[in-house]
């Protein structure tokens, strides 16, 4: 499979995870509420969900090969169908269950198969871009940044056209439509490719086991800022569809731009320093979102459409920080490529990890760290945390501002 048709097939799976996990608050709305519970529990599920179908997903495509792509799409769009008819059923199983026990009961079963097997998509993927790729770095950016604009895509058509306009039933089947033609066209696909030997990798790249925890540390970092930026959003422009779409299709593109430019310059630098660089480089993007809700208002309060405004204050007070975070995943992913027979292990291991520091990231952040913190020192925080990783890697452990 050339490397155009991986990268629609990416398309097509972000897409497909942000209107499932857009559609899926709005499906259960009239039973569960629109509350924080029933919000939390559905990303929350669709996380862990995917976390673990990319350790899966990983495993599979080193033993089985890419011929499983095919199943993988068309299990995804089964589940995504079975969404509607599972929740119904499960809202007549626990009526008189109370509320607080039903959201999760509902929630889980009906939307954490689908996740798994969407998350299965990405390290098959990535494996499969991954053999013949002469620059693996190009490979790993190219399919992040093709399953971002995939996300973003999703969460704009999802938002704005798609459910207003045929509803979330109708958006659940259609799909799991698209997702079920592209797995019946991936099913005829029959050729294989062998793996292409590539250098080992430098003496100083830091060992595998480490950049996992790195990569748990970025995907927790990336999330508490998405979170942060949704709150300081919602306090100075107010709770509305536009500030909270606005708010995610910056991250999207801001993960887009980040994974294209951090896999890129894995293949050119030298690992360890590349990699104290970019984390540095975060620390100081993160920490520009203190200024934050002064330069949103100012923006805000130019002329124009509201939707605009809105988007324009939060571009420019969170782009930079979501393309800097952006840029630590694929950078991470490309530098614990070792034997390419064992691509599709390390990619899904990496991404798991990332995942699930988002998992995390995104229960304590509204529960424990903004009620404790507050979002001004939870800011300053994360970047002291991700300054710290930088001196780590560097290989000293003095403040972390300092410059040598």
């Amino acid at each position: 499979m050339r490397m155009p048709a991986l990268l629609a097939c990416a398309f097509v799976a972000g897409a497909a995870v942000m209107i499932g996990e857009t559609a899926a608050p709005r499906l259960l709305a009239p039973q569960l509420g629109t509350g924080v519970l029933t919000w939390s529990s559905v990303f929350a599920t669709w996380l862990l969900g995917l976390a673990i179908g990319c350790a899966i997903g990983g495993r599979i495509v080193d033993a089985k090969g890419a011929r499983f792509l095919g199943p993988a799409f068309l299990a995804s769009a089964v589940g995504l169908a079975l969404i509607p008819p599972l929740s119904e059923l499960l809202r007549t199983l626990l009526g008189g269950v109370p509320h607080g026990l039903r959201v999760p009961l509902t929630v889980v079963p009906a939307n954490l198969p689908v996740a798994v097997f969407l998350g299965t998509l990405p390290p098959m993927l990535t494996a499969r871009a991954l053999q013949g790729a002469g620059t693996p770095g190009r490979a790993i950016g190219g399919m992040s940044a093709a399953g971002a604009g995939g996300s973003l895509v999703g969460t704009l058509l999802s938002g704005f056209a798609l459910i207003p306009a045929f509803g979330v039933r109708s958006i659940h089947f259609g799909t799991a439509a698209v997702l079920l033609v592209t797995g019946l066209v991936l099913l005829r696909r029959r050729e294989t490719a062998a793996p292409t030997p590539r250098p080992p990798p430098p003496a100083t790249t830091p060992p595998a086991a480490s950049l996992g925890r790195y990569a748990f540390l970025a995907g927790a970092a990336l999330l508490v800022v998405e979170s942060v930026a949704g709150r300081i959003a919602m306090l100075r422009l107010g709770a509305s569809v536009y500030t909270w779409t606005s708010v995610i299709a910056v991250v999207l593109v801001g993960l887009g731009l980040g994974g294209l430019l951090g896999a890129r310059l894995a293949d050119r630098h030298e690992p360890r320093a590349l990699l104290a660089r970019l984390f540095l480089a975060s620390s100081g993007a993160v920490a520009t979102c203190l200024w934050s809700p002064v330069l949103m208002v100012g923006l805000a309060s130019m002329p124009g459409p509201w939707a605009v405004r809105v988007l324009i204050g939060t571009t420019a007070t969170f782009l930079l920080p979501a393309v800097a975070l952006g840029t630590l995943g694929p950078a991470l992913t490309r530098l614990a490529l070792e034997d390419p027979e064992h691509d599709g292990r390390i990619v899904g291991r990496m991404q798991a990890l990332g995942t699930a520091g988002a998992v995390v990231a995104a229960i304590a952040t509204p529960y424990a760290l903004i009620p404790f913190l507050q979002v001004p020192l939870l800011i300053i925080t994360v970047a002291l945390v991700l300054a710290a990783a930088a001196e780590f890697l560097r290989g000293k452990h003095e403040w972390p501002w300092v410059l040598t």
